[in-house]
């Protein structure tokens, strides 16, 4: 859970990519000012511009950035407590004496991540210790107005949750904005990466970076830690973590991670989920409102990554594969997999009928097929292609990926 009592500061440092480039501007384009007239600097009038995109930045992204309050009912034999008094806003009327007979558990950022109104943030703001639910879970939006939300799903393993609006404003049905979803898959090394975030009270977080290392793997199943972008967040306060991490452009690249979790890095430096691993967890929550890690016992590869290991394009060319899949490199035992004879060095061809161009494609349809569902999977061996049904399974306590 997070430590709601950090000191939030409204001014964060700069990050080290933004420094440098305003250093550099201050030092280039400058012209002698003439008799006569105001002349502007063209390091300045280049810094003015990155200050408006940050701007445009954050006034596209933050209408869909929300704070993320859950609570436990309070034991009968607790000491008395004085509730909290939301905010005033279009929605106060439901909540004028605050939540008496509940006691805070966690707060942190979300944001809306489709036209439903559904938000995306992490597991850990709406569960408790144990794993169980949280008896009722609050949503501000960035200008004051709350409403209380139910929990659609959770992913215990990659500690996220979707969660969906209980009840409508008094005052009529109102639009809430989505957010715009990038590619994590396209960004690069040095762009920009900045997070965002709603804490209690009226601050914001709006924390520009750069993205410092891309990830190493498109699967989590096996390395996590490999699927996570680095990026560098100083001074982000706790309470940003579940907010969206977007491009110059304002378009989501990807979920900021909290210590606990994957976490903070240190030197300044945090780590995100990438969006494009999100999408499918996403996806298949919605269908299934499951609480629970579908699992194969499977870890995948790109079919990019299975030829980069080979540094000789002879013996590349001699090793039998299809046109399309992607390549098997671990196999828990026991699993699904193990049971039904898929071995590494296989190819996953299909999934429920599914032709797998991707490892994004392939966490898409295992989260859409769902825990005690039949898994359809066609297989490539040494130029052969296996049929095989499997059922999948909840990930077991003890399958724990790196």
């Amino acid at each position: 859970m997070f430590d709601a009592g950090s000191v939030h500061t409204p001014f964060p440092r700069l990050a080290p990519a933004v420094l440098l480039l305003l250093t550099g501007l201050s030092a280039v384009g400058a012209t002698a000012p003439q008799p006569g007239r105001a002349e502007v600097p063209a390091g300045v009038t280049q810094a003015t511009q990155l200050q408006d995109a940050f701007a445009d930045v954050a006034g596209r992204v933050f209408p869909c950035v929300v704070l993320v309050t859950s609570y436990e009912r309070t034991p009968p034999n607790a000491p008395p407590t004085t509730p909290n008094e939301p905010p005033g806003g279009a929605w106060q009327e439901s909540h004028s004496n605050g939540y008496p007979g509940f006691t805070k558990l966690a707060s942190g950022s979300g944001f809306f991540i489709d036209a439903a109104a559904h938000v995306l943030t992490l597991r850990q703001l709406v569960t408790r210790s144990d794993g169980s639910f949280a008896d009722l879970v609050d949503i501000e939006t960035s200008d004051g107005m709350r409403a209380l939300a139910q929990i659609v799903g959770v992913e215990p393993t990659l500690d996220l949750a979707v969660l969906e609006f209980a009840i409508t404003p008094t005052n009529g049905p109102r639009k809430l904005p989505a957010a715009t979803i990038g590619d994590s898959d396209s960004v690069l090394t040095g762009h920009w990466a900045i997070a965002l975030g709603e804490i209690e009270g009226p601050g914001r977080v709006f924390v520009p970076g750069s993205v410092s290392s891309t990830p190493e793997r498109q699967c989590y199943q096996d390395e996590m830690s490999a699927t996570f972008m680095l990026i560098s967040s100083p001074g982000l306060h706790p309470e940003a973590y579940g907010g969206p991490v977007v491009n110059i452009r304002g378009q989501v690249i990807g979920v900021s991670m909290p210590t606990g979790s994957i976490g903070v890095m240190g030197n300044g430096l945090a780590r995100a989920m990438p969006i494009d691993i999100v999408l499918p967890v996403y996806k298949g929550i919605i269908q299934n409102q499951s609480a629970r890690s579908p699992w194969l016992g499977v870890s995948v590869l790109e079919m990019s990554a299975w030829r980069n290991q080979f540094t000789d394009p002879a013996v590349l060319e001699a090793q039998p594969r299809p046109r399309i899949g992607i390549y098997i490199d671990n196999v828990f035992d026991p699993s699904p997999a193990a049971r039904a004879g898929i071995q590494v060095g296989d190819f996953l061809v299909r999934l429920n009928g599914t032709l797998l161009t991707s490892a994004y494609r392939f966490q898409e349809q295992l989260y859409l097929a769902g825990v005690g569902h039949a898994a359809d999977v066609e297989v490539f061996r040494g130029g052969q292609t296996l049929r095989m049904h499997l059922t999948v399974e909840e990930r077991p306590a003890a399958a724990v990926p790196r």
